[in-house]
């Protein structure tokens, strides 16, 4: 009978075990689903907020001096580049940046490790081969245990062509404010000399001339100093 009532009790405390593990094993699972669903959704937030960004964005590695292929990149640099995504994921940053040499790389590789950020200008190579004007930003990110170089780029070739645009019309002025100090105030100081030699001279004139030589004078004066700064703002 005590080994009956013995046994008993085991197989009552066993099943009290049962239903502990039972129960950490639901509340573990219940846990581990819980973690995924948020990684899951943290990592499809992520995504979404890569491929909606307007700029160009890479992401490779480094080993040794040599970068990998791209080992991801959002949608905006494939459209800009005139590349599909699976084709991007072919190319190494020397495909694309045209300022990139392995001399380069291992400049920019060392002043990210020094100050972790970087920005410059260079020209993107698209497919069709024409370029792209781009500002870059780039930056370490750890990724799974590597440090990964990524790069935000912001197509900026609009600009430049504004600014070249801008550049060539202030060259414009330049040469039409030279134009006027020059060819324009060489007969206009002809004809101030000559007014003041007319005036200043022992000539006998009446009155009426007198007076539109004088408003002659004061007329060229005020047109020289005009032109004079119009040419001061061209060149300042």
């Amino acid at each position: 009978i005590k080994n009956l009532l013995y046994n008993v009790y085991l197989l009552s405390q066993l099943k009290d075990q049962n239903q502990v593990l039972e129960f950490k094993v639901a509340e573990r699972t219940r846990d581990l689903e819980m973690a995924k669903n948020a990684a899951e959704e943290s990592e499809e937030r992520y995504r979404s907020l890569f491929n909606a960004n307007q700029d160009c964005i890479t992401l490779f590695s480094i080993s040794g001096e040599e970068p990998s292929k791209l080992m991801n990149c959002n949608d905006a640099a494939a459209s800009l580049l005139g590349y599909t995504k699976e084709e991007m994921l072919n190319l190494t940053i020397f495909d694309i940046d045209l300022s990139c040499t392995p001399d380069v790389i291992g400049k920019h590789i060392q002043q990210l490790s020094e100050t972790g950020q970087l920005n410059f200008e260079t020209q993107y190579r698209c497919k069709d081969g024409s370029l792209k004007e781009m500002d870059v930003k780039a930056a370490f990110v750890h990724i799974q245990g590597q440090n990964i170089v990524m790069k935000i780029a912001r197509d900026i070739s609009n600009l430049k062509a504004h600014q070249k645009a801008i550049q060539e019309q202030n060259e414009r002025l330049k040469e039409i404010a030279w134009t006027q100090s020059h060819l324009v105030r060489a007969p206009l100081a002809k004809i101030m000399s000559a007014t003041e030699l007319i005036t200043t001279s022992n000539f006998s004139l009446d009155n009426e001339i007198t007076e539109l030589l004088q408003a002659l004078q004061l007329s060229t004066k005020e047109l020289d100093e005009v032109i004079r700064r119009i040419t001061d703002k061209t060149y300042h």
